[in-house]
């Protein structure tokens, strides 16, 4: 069975829902920040989208002009623009992702839903031609992942005989092939090999590989309606994107340099204590585009004892750990990824916020002294026509038996958005190797998931396990204490141009293995950190997390014992 046609869905309305998004809209009273106005043709929700990319395109003298829907440019300007997260997809899509997922997973009651062994499973095989993916609507490939590239790798756009791209696959992960297939779109994350740059294609696309090692793989891609007009790859076209190409690169080198593309922001600042650990802000039709927490306790056991919780609009969109919010848990880790970055006096949160009418803060504490924390907000005016409300839910500390496999549910929301990111924290009792599971990610009800993975460090972006640190646009391992597999771990992914939109529900589970469990009993202690956006009115299926669950948990000192298991020094 071919694997994008496991747990197949139908297609949105994109015909209904465009037709919507422009009634919405048509009305809409629309000016850049200079206060000239827009034309009628683009909307509310258009316009807060195409801002970046205007930016961008500005500073690197760049026109952006295409007759197509969804254009190259556009979708190179997706690699950094966050905003487009505040409202629905200007040209609804279909997030998919292919992979070498153990084919004997059928269905969660069967003997195989958890078998291992991730690798050389493909499509299908045609010729000397292994099958990674295949795509027969307009759409493009968003990400690419290995964790063993070898042979000779081949994408087809368009044209189903000859390949617009043929090079050894290593040669591409290694960035050999210049600019913009590269650093920083091309890169290696812990041993894995990870590539973000986007591939369009009008009508058709199939990713192949010739090759005799068993190889995993990822390919992340999207679909958009039959109809949808899209500008495809090409290598000849590279050359004239390359001012944009500079531009968003710089943004992903340093993703600090989004201040100084939004240096005409307004500003307040909220005061939270233990004398008043709530405050509010009226701030009318505005989007936060930065939040920043000054005056914490750095230590491990305050960032993870302090609970934030944010409301907009009567909604309670954020309740997390207020380290863990920042990108790392528990305990101050110092990195800068796109979205988030911890210093040592310093927290920083770039996920945009919408807010309708007001923005409520309020802070609580588990055994740990309050300090006097200042939030403060950086924003500007206006508001999507149709808001997706930014949210962040924590999950708590789980003790998962790791002596028999199972699926932890992370998050199942309930509306209409965007899933945007995901932060994992492990607490490892023993050398052997801890994170075999793998992400299944259902939408819309799909009976079968849409994304399967491979192993969680396959999803974060590495491979083969990794103890040091590293922090990447989006994927990072912001803590690792070493000493092979033993102790704690945190892990982030952003999910930006592969980002994953839903229409009534979004279902994440992580398989949790745990190779110690064939000789002794081993618990394993996790808790996540789940971002979306979603519609006014979405629900959470899972019970909200309790106050004194905000704590570290602890775990056993290493029993090191023959194992089965791979290390990693």
């Amino acid at each position: 069975m071919l694997v994008q046609m496991r747990g197949a869905r139908t297609l949105p309305r994109w015909t209904v829902l465009s037709l919507v998004s422009s009634l919405l809209c048509v009305a809409c009273a629309v000016r850049e920040p200079d206060g000239a106005p827009l034309g009628v043709q683009r909307s509310t929700a258009q316009a807060a989208g195409f801002r970046l990319c205007e930016r961008l395109a500005e500073r690197a003298s760049f026109a952006l002009t295409s007759d197509a829907d969804v254009s190259w440019a556009s979708l190179l300007c997706e690699l950094v623009d966050l905003d487009r997260f505040t409202r629905p997809p200007d040209f609804p899509f279909v997030a998919k992702m292919a992979s070498s997922y153990n084919r004997a997973a059928v269905a969660p009651d069967q003997p195989g839903w958890f078998a291992n062994s991730d690798f050389a499973y493909y499509l299908r095989t045609d010729g000397d031609e292994h099958v990674l993916m295949e795509s027969l609507v307009p759409g493009a490939i968003t990400r690419l992942w290995s964790a063993n590239p070898s042979g000779l790798l081949r994408i087809y756009i368009d044209d189903r005989t000859q390949p617009a791209l043929e090079v050894p696959m290593r040669d591409l992960f290694d960035g050999q092939l210049g600019s913009p297939l590269a650093e920083p779109f091309v890169f290696d994350a812990g041993n894995g090999k990870n590539a973000y740059l986007p591939l369009p294609y009008a009508s058709y696309a199939r990713v192949t590989v010739v090759t005799d090692e068993p190889l995993f793989y990822h390919v992340g891609y999207r679909e958009y309606a039959p109809d949808t007009v899209v500008e495809p790859f090409s290598r000849g076209g590279l050359d004239a994107l390359a001012p944009l190409v500079e531009q968003v690169a710089t943004l992903l080198e340093e993703p600090s340099v989004q201040d100084d593309l939004t240096d005409d922001l307004a500003r307040a600042t909220l005061r939270l204590s233990a004398g008043a650990p709530t405050q509010a802000i009226t701030l009318g039709p505005r989007v936060v585009r930065k939040l920043t927490v000054r005056g914490f306790d750095p230590s491990a056991r305050a960032l993870r004892g302090t609970r934030l919780v944010l409301t907009v609009d009567g909604e309670r969109t954020v309740d997390a750990p207020l380290g863990d919010l920042f990108g790392s848990g528990p305990g101050l880790a110092e990195h800068e990824s796109l979205t988030t970055a911890m210093a040592p006096d310093a927290l920083t949160l770039r996920w945009p916020m919408p807010v309708g009418r007001e923005l409520r803060a309020h802070v609580e504490a588990n055994g740990v002294p309050l300090p006097a924390l200042t939030v403060e907000l950086r924003y500007d005016a206006g508001l999507p026509a149709a808001p997706r409300l930014f949210r962040a839910a924590w999950t708590g500390p789980r003790a998962h038996d790791a002596f028999r496999n199972q699926d932890w549910t992370l998050l199942h929301a309930r509306g209409e958005g965007w899933y945007v990111g995901t932060q994992l924290n492990v607490a490892n009792p023993s050398p052997a190797w801890w994170g075999e599971g793998d992400e299944k990610i259902y939408v819309d009800g799909e009976p079968f998931p849409s994304h399967f993975g491979t192993g969680t460090e396959d999803y974060f972006g590495y491979a083969w396990c990794a103890v040091a640190p590293f922090a990447r646009p989006y994927v990072g391992q912001t803590r690792a204490d070493g000493g092979f597999n033993y102790g704690r771990y945190a892990l982030y992914r952003w999910h930006v141009l592969d980002a994953i939109p839903f229409t009534s529900e979004l279902r994440f589970d992580l398989e949790v293995e745990h190779w110690f469990a064939e000789l002794l009993p081993t618990t394993l202690h996790q808790d996540a950190l789940t971002l979306f956006y979603a519609a006014p009115g979405a629900t959470r299926e899972q019970p909200a997390v309790k106050l004194e669950d905000h704590r570290i948990p602890g775990f056993l000192l290493p029993v090191f014992l023959p194992t089965p298991s791979y290390t990693c020094r």
